[in-house]
């Protein structure tokens, strides 16, 4: 894959890579590392507080996901990121909405350990994350399966082959 320029989104309510817990934080920094590491050029919209190894770093405005006021002001600091930074893709972390992260919570108990352990060794190591999510990129970017950032000709909406993961 060419070297690109990419900008990761994370929630402004922890930073990355967070302090203590935060497993969205954690991946997002693996991955900002791995794509660095193989000439990516990358920048992180994400909590004023964040250290990640980045190109560039644009804090929230809002800290709160969840507030409307928050929302419109993260709504401008995403738009002046992507006006300053020009990138070739945008990869959104951000949670769909609160119910989505509850309904999540209430399976924990049903989730098999041993067999949950064996297959985040196999499939999630940085390697393997970074691997993945360069193949999905290139994927998009040749085959125009996104919304492009600098031509907006395409409708929104992210079409990609589910087989890549």
């Amino acid at each position: 894959m060419t070297s690109q320029r990419i900008l990761l989104t994370a929630d402004p309510e922890l930073p990355v890579p967070p302090k203590l817990y935060g497993g969205i934080e954690r991946i997002i920094d693996l991955l900002i590392t791995g794509l660095k590491s193989r000439g990516h050029t990358i920048g992180l919209v994400a909590h004023k507080d964040s250290i990640a190894k980045c190109d560039r770093l644009f804090p929230w405005w809002g800290a709160r996901s969840q507030d409307k006021i928050d929302m419109m002001r993260n709504t401008y600091t995403l738009w002046q990121a992507i006006r300053e930074f020009q990138p070739d893709l945008v990869h959104s972390y951000l949670i769909n909405n609160l119910e989505e992260a509850c309904n999540a919570v209430t399976i924990l108990d049903q989730i098999n350990r041993i067999n949950c352990r064996q297959r985040v060794e196999q499939c999630f190591s940085a390697s393997v994350i970074v691997n993945k999510y360069e193949e999905l990129y290139s994927h998009l970017l040749n085959n125009n399966n996104y919304f492009p950032i600098k031509s907006r000709s395409q409708p929104a909406g992210l079409e990609c082959d589910s087989s890549l993961f």
